[in-house]
């Protein structure tokens, strides 16, 4: 087997891997009209140019009186973001971070649905706000382009809401507590091993399977006939 060439070989997909992974330049014919590029097109070097704007990841924690959010946001380009909640939800204390920016207020805009929105430059954002209301709503607003939604309902909550996801909006419903009767029912098996050696011991497992409501149950004995209880090791009462 040639090594050399193969290492050649290597090498040379490995610059291949580089370049096409590269962060993309504007070809020579284009450099006259960078700046118009840019300024008129900021999209045309986006993997989608109808979409810039990557939202990845919402967190929501809700309360009786109050909700927080938080939004991970990638774009290729200068674009707008659309933010949780709508005109009679408007979210308040809104910061923005980055990776090279500490945490700092964010303006917001409105778009013609009345969505809050904010206007970012290029790069990868978290951006956090808060909700308070009188009574918990029945649905928040959550933009249909982001990937991944997580909503954490206080011990409260839980015990009275479930979540689903519809299209741009997180649903809140009254969660249902019907309990399923399941019959009472008892499954015995017992193993035995009989050790080499003198004495001989036999070991033996009980292996229990309880389904029912919680009660006291009375099993035959389990020992072998002219054996003699050496010890005994149970998780259960007995």
């Amino acid at each position: 087997m040639n090594f050399k060439k193969i290492y050649w070989c290597f090498i040379f997909l490995l610059c291949i891997a580089q370049s096409l992974i590269a962060a993309p330049t504007t070809p020579d014919f284009l450099k006259p009209w960078e700046q118009w590029l840019h300024t008129q097109h900021p999209e045309w070097q986006c993997m989608d140019t109808s979409n810039c704007v990557w939202p990845g990841y919402l967190q929501i924690s809700l309360q009786e009186k109050q909700g927080e959010f938080q939004l991970w946001v990638s774009l290729e380009s200068q674009g707008e973001v659309v933010l949780p909640g709508k005109d009679n939800l408007w979210p308040a204390g809104v910061m923005i971070e980055s990776k090279n920016q500490s945490p700092k207020a964010l303006t917001l805009g409105r778009s013609s649905k009345g969505e809050p929105t904010a206007k970012l430059e290029a790069g990868h954002y978290k951006i956090s706000g808060r909700f308070v209301w009188d009574e918990l709503p029945e649905s928040l607003p959550a933009d249909e382009s982001i990937a991944f939604i997580a909503v954490a309902l206080s011990p409260r909550l839980a015990d009275k809401y479930s979540w689903r996801r519809v299209n741009n909006k997180i649903l809140l419903s009254a969660a249902s507590h019907t309990v399923s009767k399941v019959d009472n029912t008892e499954e015995i098996a017992i193993y035995r091993q009989l050790s080499q050696g003198y004495p001989q011991y036999l070991n033996t497992w009980v292996r229990l399977k309880i389904s029912g409501e919680s009660r006291t149950l009375y099993l035959p004995s389990i020992e072998w006939p002219g054996t003699e209880k050496v010890s005994f090791n149970s998780q259960l009462p007995v």
